[in-house]
């Protein structure tokens, strides 16, 4: 592992990007598989911006910030070099944090469930 493997992200390096807000766009089955794309020319400028010249196979995963399922882009700004090594936070952690918001921002998003919630 690199010596200072991030354990955050840079906010300088990966201040986030969105391609979308609209829950009609983010929620449709299979949008994410749509949109994710991760060319290697990418996730290598990603690895350089960071300073992570060398890495073992399984170190690190280019990441978004935030997820494709909350709207994010595939932009440099919006991901960065997540490691699965470092603890207590790592890429699995993020992943099955993601992985337990999701159904969540799917009901919080359909049209049944805000009619359903009182005014506020």
């Amino acid at each position: 592992m690199a010596p200072n493997a991030p354990v955050l992200p840079d906010p300088l390096k990966t201040p986030s990007d969105v391609l979308t807000s609209d829950p009609t766009v983010i929620c449709v089955p299979g949008y994410t598989q749509a949109v994710r794309n991760g060319p290697a020319a990418l996730k290598a400028q990603v690895y350089r911006e960071y300073g992570i010249l060398t890495r073992e196979p399984g170190e690190y995963e280019v990441d978004h910030l935030f997820s494709l399922e909350l709207g994010s882009s595939n932009s440099l700004r919006n991901l960065w070099p997540e490691s699965y090594k470092t603890q207590p936070l790592n890429a699995r952690v993020k992943d099955t944090l993601e992985n337990r918001c999701t159904p969540w921002r799917v009901r919080a998003s359909s049209p049944s469930q805000r009619r359903s919630r009182p005014s506020p």
